[in-house]
This record gives structure tokens, sequence and C-alpha cells, in this order.
């Protein structure tokens, strides 16, 4: 007898792959963002934009300050933004940022005391 027999299939909910993250939740603790609002918000808050923060820090890839159908995403715990497709496909498999590791479903301001 095959275990499927027994127990059953198991999987993801149709649409959810192996989220690590609910698709609410996700949508809860991310926020869209176009790549020209993610430059406008950083020329507002920075200096100077290093090269990094032009870059996707999953794939590495550049975003185009023109390009408006690719979507970025925002973590909201701590700011840090990626691809969308990026952070889906780290998001398979982790509940954190993939920068810092801040957790998605963390509330803002009960981080854990760890002294640094």
């Amino acid at each position: 007898m095959e275990i499927t027999e027994r127990v059953g299939k198991a999987g993801p909910k149709e649409g959810e792959a192996f989220l690590a993250l609910t698709t609410e939740e996700y949508e809860e603790h991310t926020e869209k963002i176009s790549p020209s609002s993610y430059f406008a918000e950083l020329d507002s808050a920075m200096d100077e934009v290093g090269e990094e923060d032009g870059r996707c820090p999953i794939c590495l890839g550049s975003y185009d300050k023109l390009e408006e159908e690719t979507l970025l995403r925002k973590v909201n715990n701590c700011g840090h933004t990626m691809h969308e497709s990026c952070l889906r496909t780290w998001l398979a498999t982790n509940s954190s940022c993939p920068l810092c590791k801040e957790g998605l479903r963390e509330e803002v301001g009960k981080k854990k005391m760890s002294g640094y």
C-alpha cells in the first residue's frame, strides 16, 4: 500500500505553493511599489544613493527607474525592497526578510531583544 493511499495527498492549497506565509500574510506584511516610486523614496530619504540600492538583493538585477511593469515589494517591518518575483520565491521556504532576517510576521516594535 502506498503512502497516498493511507494518508491521502499532501500538498499546499491551490495558488499558495509551499509558502511559509499565506497569501493574506504576504499581502499584509509587504507592500507593492513601482521602481519609480522606490527611487523617489530613496532620493528624498538619502543624500547619496549607492549602487546596491538600485539592485535586487536576491537576484542582484538592477531596477529600471522607468519600468512600471516590474513590481517591487517592500517588507513592512524593515523597509527592504526587492523584485516581487524574487521575494515570492524566497518566501516559498522562509518567512523572514532575506537581507536582515527580520520575521515578516513580527509586529513592529516587538522585535527580539538581543542586546545589540
